[in-house]
């Protein structure tokens, strides 16, 4: 859900020379064994001995992505069909690193398109694939073919059997992650086919590229240092070099190494380098002569606070607000100023009246930011704006200098305005590390041009390297536990809010939580299940709720998404409502969740529906969140220690604790 999703690219500097040399690098025999992750495999007799079957929804084998050259190399594998590939066949993915996810540079996807016989082979640079296709072969049932995908340095070529099916210049290398054969998600599936044979290429070559084309020398933890790769296709003396405007050399960060063919890796700290642009020249010489490679480099100290200082003091209860009928994501516009400015008033107005002090604006018209910050700020609402100018450069893969510039110029009319509280640059991105850098110096750029509010992310999926990369100043994700089938247990919410925990480090961490309902997928959320939410997060050590979403969608947006309101900004049922007593709780309660810490000592309350968590304070005063996780039933269980005081009513409690369904409460303990 929430997958207002652009493909992300790395924005990395790569050039290479045409002169390589082809080392195997990996094989799985596939007889009987895989030295893959399978997934649901089974054997039968191959081309040589056997070979894996991919015959049934998800089959498929995972392979690390230590196993493929990045830069150039060869992949190969023998494969059979076990069905016609007839007209009407699904989408079926043979080898892909994204499936049919969102790409990012480098991603690679072998496949059979629906109502084609013709194998396709493509590469992602960025912004567009780069495509091999296999043209008017006959791939008959139970007939093996060889198939051979090359990459790199010497341009894209596609093989069958031994023959070149089509070919092109393209010498981009593959992404730094697991590959998988076959492949199953909600829009390709594994073809029903055997491979056998599985063996991959590593290419040496001349080459050079800048992982880390943006440098930052200030103390926030991110781009601190640039890592640069180098390789060479014979014994070579490699020499890296950062030269100034002027051609002086501002630091040698390579002086004639000596090195073997192969691939080969350095980092060097900010610290070596002023603030300014560079060109790195990387010099590759050896008995057939001298390369010399080069890429930009840019190195800002720019400003910023520590990571801790940033919302310290603030507990959002917070709602996402998307209008389906102003949206730039969608291209709709709303002309009529009066109708728009009616909107943003009544909108801001009932998200007030309900304790929402935070909005994430996304694809808001830039034409309306500041209408809506300005009623933001009448009601003291904070505001996350969505700069979809960055956002869209990240995609295109501009160099930093036009981030920069971009950040400069839509930040001016922004920064100084009261109600901003950030900035949102991408929403639930991929993790690979090409998208984890594109992300951090966008982030950058924007903290440079205003160093007093953060960039934003909502992550999911495999997110602890991203977030190590990124440095984002809180720790925002989504958890969606109420899907269709549903039966109450929320132990998959609670692990994902642990995980949360144990990667937010000094970070808040915000927690994203399911209001809405989608026909045939989600369940619309009963009150009762949207304060468990809330609650269950708070125990488990959330300092921050945001209610996705606010406004319902239709078709036009994609979603079909039923939020707390309809299109009219009526309540759809009784969450909003809901919403509105619980965010008056917790924001009287905020001050004192804002100080606490999860501690280690017995909370004496026992029983399977509630959840009870131990806290102290700055001062060492315990306190305990006690919640009662079932959400059709209120539970009466009793309090078997000296009685607490319960923060909200500041009353002491009686001995046996009455919970309502979902709800959950605050107590202080007796010193």
């Amino acid at each position: 859900m929430k997958r207002f999703i652009y493909s992300l690219a790395i924005i990395a500097f790569i050039v290479s020379s045409a002169f390589a040399a082809e080392v195997p690098l990996f094989r799985d025999n596939l007889d009987g064994k895989t030295l893959g992750q399978a997934v649901s495999i089974t054997y039968a007799a191959g081309k040589t001995g056997q070979a894996a079957a991919l015959d049934a929804p998800g089959d498929g084998i995972l392979y690390p992505s230590t196993a493929f050259g990045r830069s150039a190399g060869r992949i190969e594998f023998d494969v059979c069909l076990t069905a016609p590939l007839s007209g009407d066949h699904s989408f079926w993915c043979l080898f892909s690193d994204v499936g049919a996810g969102g790409s990012h540079m480098g991603a690679i996807n072998v496949h059979w398109r629906p109502g084609s016989r013709d194998m396709e082979y493509g590469i992602f640079d960025g912004s567009d694939h780069h495509w091999c296709t296999a043209k008017n072969l006959d791939w008959q049932p139970g007939e093996w073919h060889h198939v051979a995908l090359v990459y790199g340095t010497e341009g894209m070529k596609l093989e069958v059997d031994g023959k070149l099916a089509e070919s092109n210049e393209y010498s981009g290398g593959l992404s730094d992650t697991a590959k998988r054969l076959g492949f199953y998600d909600g829009y390709v599936q594994s073809p029903p086919v055997m491979v056998d044979n599985f063996e991959t290429f590593r290419v040496f070559a001349d080459s050079f590229e800048l992982l880390d084309p943006v440098l930052s020398r200030n103390a926030d933890g991110t781009l601190m240092k640039c890592r640069i790769t180098y390789g060479a296709a014979a014994e070579s003396s490699v020499t890296v070099k950062a030269l100034k405007p002027d051609g002086t050399v501002g630091a040698v960060l390579l002086n004639e190494s000596r090195i073997k063919p192969g691939d080969y890796a350095v980092s060097f700290d900010a610290k070596v380098l002023a603030d300014g642009k560079y060109k790195v020249v990387c010099t590759i010489k050896s008995v057939g002569g001298t390369k010399e490679l080069s890429a930009p480099l840019w190195v800002y100290k720019g400003t910023g606070r520590a990571p801790a200082s940033f919302f310290s003091d603030f507990l959002p209860t917070g709602v996402w607000y998307f209008w389906e009928d102003d949206a730039s994501y969608i291209n709709r516009y709303v002309d009529d100023p009066k109708r728009a400015e009616d909107y943003y008033k009544r909108t801001i107005k009932d998200l007030a009246d309900h304790g929402v002090n935070l909005i994430y604006a996304n694809w808001t018209p830039h034409s309306r930011r500041k209408l809506l910050l300005d009623e933001a700020e009448k009601y003291g609402i904070k505001v996350i704006v969505h700069l979809d100018e960055i956002n869209t450069q990240i995609v295109q893969r501009k160099p930093f200098d036009e981030m920069l510039a971009t950040a400069l110029e839509v930040t001016k009319g922004l920064k100084n305005h009261l109600a901003v509280a950030g900035y949102y640059l991408v929403d639930e991105p991929g993790t690979t590390p090409d998208v984890a850098r594109s992300i951090a110096m966008a982030k950058k750029a924007v903290e440079i041009a205003d160093p007093f509010h953060p960039g934003f992310s909502c992550l999911l999926g495999g997110y602890e390297d991203l977030l190590k990369t990124v440095g984002y100043r809180v720790l925002l994700v989504d958890i969606y536990p109420l899907g269709g089938g549903w039966n109450g247990d929320w132990s998959g919410y609670i692990s994902e809010i642990e995980r949360g925990m144990k990667n937010a480090g000094n970070r808040p961490l915000w927690v994203i939580m399911q209001t809405f309902g989608k026909p045939n997928s989600w369940k619309i959320p009963s009150p009762e299940e949207v304060r468990a939410q809330v609650w269950l997060a708070l125990a488990y050590g959330a300092k921050g709720v945001v209610y996705f979403i606010y406004q319902s969608t239709t078709g036009i947006q994609g979603e079909w998404l039923q939020g707390v309101v309809d299109m009219d900004l009526k309540p759809m049922d009784g969450r909003w409502d809901e919403l509105g007593k619980i965010d008056s709780d917790v924001r009287k309660l905020a001050p004192t969740i804002l100080g606490l810490k999860p501690a280690e000592f017995d909370v004496p309350v026992a029983d399977s529906s509630i959840t009870a968590r131990a806290f102290t304070d700055a001062s060492g005063v315990r306190y305990a969140i006690v919640v009662n996780k079932d959400v059709k039933q209120s539970v009466a269980v009793k309090w078997t220690g000296a009685l607490p005081t319960d923060v909200l009513t500041e009353l002491r409690i009686r001995p046996l604790l009455v919970l309502k369904p979902g709800e959950g409460k605050l107590f202080k303990m007796v010193q």
